[in-house]
């Protein structure tokens, strides 16, 4: 190998190791900028199950409470009415 050949070599992988030091930082960038948006996701993953369970919740509470009014309407309408 000739001391030309061996130089432009050396010079070639100097520019593929600046080149991938560019490419680590832009990725670390993406990474770091990404990383709010991922926690966002994830906490609003977490609120929808949280309604998921309310909404089980809500759901017999919601009946309970229709037969209830419907007991208290037809005990009104036997016994005369609201005074």
């Amino acid at each position: 190998m000739s001391e030309d050949n061996f130089q432009a070599l050396v010079s070639r992988v100097d520019g593929l190791e600046a080149e991938l030091k560019r490419n680590s930082e832009a990725t670390a960038r993406v990474e770091s900028n990404t990383a709010d948006i991922v926690e966002a996701f994830q906490a609003a993953a977490g609120a929808f199950k949280a309604l998921n369970w309310i909404g089980k919740i809500a759901r017999p509470v919601g009946y309970v409470a229709a037969a209830v009014s419907g007991i208290v309407a037809a005990w009104s309408g036997v016994k005369g009415g609201w005074k």
